[in-house]
């Protein structure tokens, strides 16, 4: 079985962004989260699953909430996974702090996947990006210092900034990251957004 859950919470939502989220402007995430877990042991339960091979965290994004809100969705999710299971949380290279890198992973996250979208600061911002290339390098240094050995990097290609050349010096930046996966994908601008 593999399992997504959704995390519908951002600190900002991106013009470009197609997904259900918000940001938590009505004190909506602690309740978010106690649902959540009641709706996910009745779903355990009812189709009877005995082991989970991938769980995925997405959004929203899911390091703009506590890390201790995890807490009781790991400790349903922990008997069903195998040494195996691969658990992965969507995160924001300005949200994911030390601290709250290194609670998921002591929980039992064992990768994470941070939304970068590009190292250059006016296409961060055409995006509507509140981090900044800085934080990028030191979200995944801080990965890494948090135990993390399987770190993925998003990127966004096809915007008005990107020629030949930009995308090539966006790359390079990954030279010096100790990254295990990088997804690209193309700007794709759905309706009402």
């Amino acid at each position: 079985m593999q399992v997504y859950i959704h995390v519908p919470f951002c600190e900002s939502k991106c013009p470009y962004c197609a997904f259900g989220s918000s940001d938590d402007e009505f004190n909506k995430v602690s309740a978010y989260f106690k649902a959540l877990c009641l709706d996910l042991n009745f779903q355990l339960k009812s189709q009877n699953v005995k082991e989970i091979s991938t769980i995925f965290f997405g959004g929203g994004t899911p390091s703009a909430v506590n890390a201790k809100l995890y807490d009781e969705i790991f400790s349903i999710l922990a008997p069903l996974c195998t040494p195996t299971t691969e658990i992965t949380l969507e995160a924001n290279p300005n949200s994911a702090n030390l601290a709250w890198l290194k609670h998921v992973k002591n929980l039992g996250a064992n990768r994470i996947s941070f939304g970068a979208q590009s190292f250059f600061e006016d296409k961060l911002k055409f995006l509507g990006r509140i981090h900044s290339r800085e934080q990028i390098f030191k979200a995944v240094e801080n990965a890494g210092a948090a135990g993390f050995s399987n770190i993925n990097l998003d990127l966004i290609y096809d915007t008005k900034f990107d020629t030949k050349k930009r995308l090539l010096a966006e790359t390079e930046n990954l030279k010096s990251l100790a990254i295990t996966h990088l997804s690209a994908y193309s700007l794709t601008l759905e309706e009402n957004t």
